[in-house]
């Protein structure tokens, strides 16, 4: 008897079908779940306060951030303005069309960059947030920042560095990635995208006004702590304050310039933290465990953590998984979870909503303290140095 035949085993034939049965059922719980969203705003349901508010600012006359307020950066609101429309049910349904384009992208860079392991993690990650992520255009960040990546990655550091660039104009929170174009050797790419952010950045103040920068940076100047932020659920449960809903933000407390100063510090010491750790000498060369941590420490720190910002997590958790970070990967999924629980229970009352949120936003503040004190064993992950695809 060969060794091949030896070797074979009902699992091991079961495991080759595991990847592409993943992507399978993935693609079609997405079909489902695009058929009743669309469902929903047919009804006039538009199933995300979000929605509305893309119709409002594609519809309001005047020059954002010069006429009125956006607290959106110039990259997203162009995407805004081409699914905006007076009625919420066509936004919605443009949204879910755009969205649906945009998951789809975040899986090939996945496939093109790591393999169809990486893909098959990330459309399974992602299933218990498919609505939210289906009524929001927070996915458009993502699947630039993926792209950048994986474009640096590969070699192709121009485009992986412009395209990051234009993820940050879109969401800033992709900035915290940057100093992994130097831990990966893409300084080529460094420079393109510190290069296209500045001229960027210079073409959005000229056109919008310097006041955009702080629409954006302060959500159109809103007050207070966004409920669901880390130091926003326990203001909700300890200082026993009713949650307003302010400029389309749920919001309790108040929050001064000397807090939001800290948390801004503590995020940068903790992505500094994580870069220098993934830099160190003889630590494997990895792409999702130490931008996981990265995003994670951010969502922690920050006065704003809607449930749409989960998605930020999504490609990083299932490249750790595919890196073999098994216990990175599963606290990320395990945020996913608990954000989509907390979705289904904002109408069931405070209570419950308060304890997904805490869990939430402790197994969040968890991904970074287990990337810096946990010893890594992997001696060789599926991001080892790619061979050059490209000059």
């Amino acid at each position: 008897m060969s060794t091949d035949a030896r070797e074979r085993t009902p699992w091991a034939d079961l495991a080759r079908w595991v990847v592409p049965g993943v992507i399978v059922f993935s693609i079609t719980v997405r079909v489902v779940v695009g058929i009743s969203v669309v469902a929903d705003l047919a009804d006039g349901d538009s199933t995300s306060g979000y929605i509305d508010r893309f119709a409002e600012i594609a519809t309001d006359p005047g020059r954002p951030y010069r006429d009125r307020d956006v607290e959106y950066p110039p990259v997203s609101l162009v995407a805004i303005v081409l699914v905006g429309t007076p009625e919420e049910g066509s936004t919605g349904i443009r949204v879910l069309w755009l969205t649906l384009a945009l998951d789809a992208a975040v899986a090939l860079s996945l496939l093109w960059g790591w393999g169809a392991r990486a893909t098959a993690a990330y459309l399974g990650a992602s299933l218990p947030v498919l609505v939210p992520m289906y009524t929001t255009l927070d996915l458009l960040p993502v699947a630039l920042a993926s792209w950048a990546v994986a474009l640096a990655w590969r070699r192709r550091e121009r485009a992986g560095g412009a395209l990051l660039a234009a993820a940050i104009l879109a969401k800033v929170w992709p900035v915290v990635l940057v100093p992994g174009l130097v831990v990966w050797g893409r300084r080529r790419a460094l420079a393109w995208a510190v290069g296209a952010l500045a001229v960027g950045t210079l073409l959005w103040v000229s056109w919008g006004g310097v006041g955009a920068l702080g629409q954006v940076a302060t959500q159109r100047h809103t007050p207070g702590w966004e409920a669901e932020s880390t130091v926003g659920a326990i203001v909700w449960i300890v200082g026993d304050e009713r949650v307003q809903n302010v400029r389309d933000s749920p919001r309790v407390g108040t929050a001064p310039a000397w807090a939001k100063l800290a948390l801004l510090g503590a995020t940068a010491l903790g992505v500094a933290a994580v870069w220098i750790r993934a830099a160190r000498r003889g630590a494997p060369v990895e792409v999702g465990a130490p931008s996981l941590a990265c995003v994670a420490v951010l969502l922690f720190c920050s006065p704003i953590y809607s449930y749409p910002y989960v998605l930020w997590l999504l490609p990083w958790t299932a490249l750790a998984l595919v890196e073999g970070r098994r216990a990175l990967g599963w606290l990320g999924v395990a945020v996913i979870v608990f954000t989509a629980v907390t979705f289904e229970l904002l109408t069931d009352g405070t209570v419950p909503v308060q304890i997904a949120l805490v869990t939430r936003n402790l197994l969040t503040g968890a991904i970074p303290v287990v990337y810096l004190v946990a010893r890594s064993n992997v001696r060789t992950t599926t991001a080892v140095e790619p061979a050059p695809t490209g000059p």
